[in-house]
């Protein structure tokens, strides 16, 4: 398995570190909805530390999004090893390399080698993606 998709795990990582700012939205919402209905019971605890403590959910869901966002952004490409959505880093400010079909340094497809791709375009659309890779590597 590992011949036929060589970039399997790559692929699995880059996944799980897409869902992740995708999961931190909802958290910061419901992390604002306990603040609402908590924060009158907590308020006694802030002469104690010196802030109210059910003010850090909201603020560590904010930049669990803000940091799982950027590694995403940030991801590199399986093949050559380059910034997979862009070329330079200060193409972070203005682009959107998350969202990228192809690396821009390699031309690498979204998903390929690995099970995903045929996944989601179907496996003739990615039997056809493959060729078409391999043969610009020839």
């Amino acid at each position: 398995m590992s011949e036929k998709y060589p970039y399997q795990k790559q692929w699995e990582k880059f996944r799980f570190l897409y869902a992740l700012p995708i999961l931190g939205v909802p958290v910061l919402f419901i992390s604002v909805f306990v603040l609402a209905l908590t924060r009158k019971y907590f308020d006694e605890f802030a002469p104690l530390i010196g802030f109210n403590p059910i003010y850090a959910l909201p603020i560590t869901a904010i930049i669990f999004t803000m940091f799982s966002g950027l590694f995403v952004s940030l991801w590199r490409c399986p093949s050559c090893s380059g910034y997979f959505g862009m070329v330079t880093v200060f193409e972070l400010l203005y682009r959107k390399p998350y969202r990228s079909k192809r690396c821009r340094n390699c031309e690498l497809p979204k998903y390929y080698g690995s099970t995903f791709l045929a996944e989601k375009f179907g496996k003739e659309e990615a039997n056809r993606l493959s060729s078409e890779w391999e043969g610009r590597q020839d």
